[in-house]
């Protein structure tokens, strides 16, 4: 079974990044915790797809993270990897998501398998050669929207799954 192993692995980590980077949700009665949740999973399946406007509309204008100074550089990494990587199935597990006091602003703990054919299940994750990713994502809510401020990330195992 064939795994993306791109020669620069940070440019794997960005993907992953940019995939909870995605994030559209408006406020329609849904709990900010259910917002959160389900915006997560939407982002996975557009970064499979290889739908770059998401992403870029969902940044805060203000976004950093641990490889990239601003928003314009994360999704023109994006943009180069997904043109290069056709490929690429996510499986996400929300490990934790605190909610400050004033709930506009959120931490999240995220887990992202990363593999080049479908991942169907936790369980699933044994016989693939896929790389595991820890990402710890700050939020905040503006204009109705949930968006990525920052994020840093490490690599991980299946164990953490």
């Amino acid at each position: 079974m064939a795994c993306v192993r791109p020669a620069d692995s940070r440019l794997i980590r960005l993907v992953v990044v940019c995939c909870l980077l995605l994030v559209g949700c408006t406020d329609d009665g849904l709990s900010p915790e259910v917002q959160l949740r389900e915006t997560i999973e939407a982002i996975a399946t557009a970064v499979e797809a290889g739908k770059m406007k998401p992403v870029g509309e969902n940044l805060a204008d203000d976004y950093r993270d641990n490889r990239h100074r601003d928003k314009r550089a994360a999704l023109a990494t994006l943009y180069w990897y997904l043109r290069q990587h056709r490929n690429i199935h996510l499986f996400t597990l929300v490990r934790s998501l605190e909610l400050d006091d004033s709930g506009q602003t959120a931490r999240s703990v995220v887990m992202v398998a990363m593999a080049g054919v479908p991942i169907a299940s936790r369980a699933s994750l044994v016989s693939l050669n896929a790389d595991f990713y820890r990402f710890d994502v700050t939020w905040r809510y503006e204009e109705g929207h949930w968006r990525v401020t920052g994020s840093e990330w490490q690599r991980s195992t299946l164990a953490d799954f």
